[in-house]
């Protein structure tokens, strides 16, 4: 959905380039580079709960980001994956959490099993 949704920026910068393919391969790069580098800065910046300068700053980064399309995408993936993660990490303990549904239902929209 969101490469859907990211391609009509392509053909407004096409213009700017001699080559339209130029256009396309170079924001994808800058889609790739802005969604690796702002998702794993405020991912970092998240694992320091006890530090309270550096929860503030994850906390203004997360919302500042917010902008970027493509860090939108990589937060949500992260999220979902982290939340997986830890779920199967309970369950091999043992421990059963409850309101866990939404990780099914949002892994059947990215990755459909039937």
């Amino acid at each position: 959905m969101y490469g859907c949704a990211s391609t009509p920026l392509f053909y407004p910068a096409s213009y700017i380039f001699n080559i339209p393919s130029a256009a396309y391969v170079t924001l994808l790069c800058g889609n790739l580079f802005i969604a690796v580098t702002t998702s794993y800065s405020v991912f970092v910046l998240e694992r320091f709960p006890n530090d309270p300068y550096l929860s503030a700053l994850a906390g203004a980064l997360d919302v500042f980001f917010l902008i970027f399309p493509p860090y939108c995408l990589g937060k949500g993936c992260v999220e979902l994956t982290y939340r997986y993660v830890m779920k199967m990490v309970y369950q091999s303990m043992g421990i059963h959490i409850q309101g866990q549904w939404i990780i099914n239902v949002l892994a059947n929209l990215f990755l459909p099993t039937k």
